[in-house]
């Protein structure tokens, strides 16, 4: 079975010791509990290309980290983005990954209704298709 975008990057973020997918990482839906936990979101990139033959994907990702502790929190998705900032020519599942890097430094969304802390950053993929 092939895997999409986002359980590519939650697991490659599992390898590098940031967590376990569907126990504090999550894939489209940030759950109620546990308050420490990341969530993995696909937003629009930009369009796919075909050049030389191959077919190039340019999905956004969207990292969003929680947790009851601001500096926990902060460290967390600081640690992310040192594990995916600047990435070139990887391979996940199979999947050839040209580049990935973030768009905009790490972002402060304040607490959520049960007064955790929640960061965001946004990432640039660029991966072959087939």
């Amino acid at each position: 079975m092939v895997k999409i975008l986002l359980e590519e990057i939650g697991d490659y973020l599992a390898t590098n010791n940031i967590g376990i997918v569907g126990q504090n990482i999550f894939i489209g839906d940030i759950p109620t509990s546990p308050d420490d936990c990341i969530c993995l979101y696909e937003y629009a990139g930009n369009a796919p290309e075909f050049a030389y033959g191959v077919n190039i994907d340019k999905p956004g990702l969207q990292v969003r980290v929680r947790n009851l502790s601001y500096f926990k929190c902060r460290q967390k998705i600081q640690d992310i983005q040192n594990i995916l900032h600047g990435k070139r020519n990887i391979i996940l599942n199979g999947t050839h990954y040209t580049s990935i890097h973030a768009v905009q430094g790490v972002t402060p969304l304040g607490k959520d209704e049960n007064n955790r802390i929640e960061f965001v950053q946004n990432f640039k993929i660029i991966k072959k298709r087939g």
